[in-house]
């Protein structure tokens, strides 16, 4: 269950039971995603799909998703957002659309690409 103090700002995961049962019920069609969690799962979850993984937590001080997108095991989006349906989204393009970093990025502007170029 998510935490007292939290529960004004994720309302929809209060309803949910937390952060890793609300990411469950919203990929429950596609069963290719592995989606675990620890403890109780009320503030992250991890998303998994052949090469392809999610990391999702919650903030404490203020409403936001942060999320880390790897491909074989390196980090390869960062982003971080208000909106649970832009997180769902994101996760999507990833996870089940194997959309390109460059494609992520353009489509949701939340996200910045974590290999940035050094000049």
């Amino acid at each position: 269950m998510i935490d007292a103090n939290l529960t004004r700002m994720y309302p929809e995961l209060v309803e949910s039971g937390g952060l890793l049962p609300a990411i469950r019920a919203a990929f429950a069609q596609h069963p290719t995603i592995e989606i675990n969690g620890f403890g109780t799962g009320a503030h992250y979850a991890h998303l998994a799909a052949g090469s392809r993984s999610a990391d999702v937590y919650i903030g404490a001080a203020q409403r936001i998703f942060l999320f880390g997108l790897c491909e074989e095991s390196a980090c390869q989006v960062q982003g971080e957002t208000p909106e649970f349906d832009g997180l769902v989204g994101a996760l999507t393009a990833w996870l089940l659309r194997h959309s390109s970093v460059t494609e992520l990025v353009s489509a949701h502007p939340f996200c910045e690409s974590h290999h940035r170029k050094t000049t």
